[in-house]
């Protein structure tokens, strides 16, 4: 798959960021995970190409995980040959 490796991370939300975010599939389930001083996370996330996209965006869907009260989240994403950008969609 070609999302999977380990991205530098350049920009992040709030104060403590990862040095690195990995992406890994197993058994056709996507997943990234990321260190922070106090914290590992492991996230499933579902990935879909968004249809006629002239710019080549993908839909990266996380839904709630099992032992997390956190709801359904939705970033958007866009993998070029030496950079990945990855946009969170807020909703109202």
């Amino acid at each position: 798959m070609a999302f999977v490796g380990v991205y530098l991370v350049e920009d992040w939300p709030g104060n403590a960021k990862p040095k690195s975010v990995g992406v890994t599939e197993k058994d056709g389930e996507l997943s990234f995970s990321y260190s922070l001083p106090d914290k590992k996370s492991e996230l499933r996330f579902v990935l879909s190409k968004i249809p006629n996209s002239k710019k080549h965006l993908y839909l990266l869907s996380i839904p709630g995980q099992d032992g997390t009260n956190n709801a359904n989240m939705f970033f958007v994403g866009q993998a070029e040959n030496e950079q990945t950008h990855i946009w969170v969609v807020h909703s109202n």
